[in-house]
């Protein structure tokens, strides 16, 4: 059961870390959008099309790449949710089955155990 717990609380703790960097990811995706704004704006007109192409071309990539990277966070946070899922039902029956070994060794608390489960 403390190890069932530790896991538990060790992938909650790495969920969180995924969800702080899924979180950092989105600020710089939001922040390089911004950029692209603030470049189409100040280029519109003063820079050759060969420039812009190049410029956009380096952001559309680092925003690709940001897509990817927040694609395989999503992804692990997903899987790291299922295994939570996973091991709260796994602790479930655990806990049901501790009771139910409690219950057979001493009958006369078996009513007080039976209601916690």
């Amino acid at each position: 059961m403390k190890e069932l717990e530790h896991e538990k609380d060790l992938l909650l703790q790495g969920l969180e870390m995924m969800e702080k960097a899924r979180d950092w990811y989105l600020q710089h995706m939001h922040t390089v959008q911004e950029q692209q704004r603030n470049l189409g704006k100040k280029t519109g007109n003063h820079s050759s099309p060969v420039t812009n192409a190049a410029t956009v071309s380096g952001q559309q990539q680092t925003v690709n790449m940001l897509k990817e990277q927040n694609h395989l966070l999503t992804k692990e946070v997903s899987d790291k949710s299922d295994r939570i899922t996973q091991l709260e039902q796994e602790k479930s029956a655990l806990i049901k089955q501790l009771f139910e070994a409690r219950a057979r060794s001493n009958p006369e608390t078996s009513a007080m155990d039976s209601t916690f489960i």
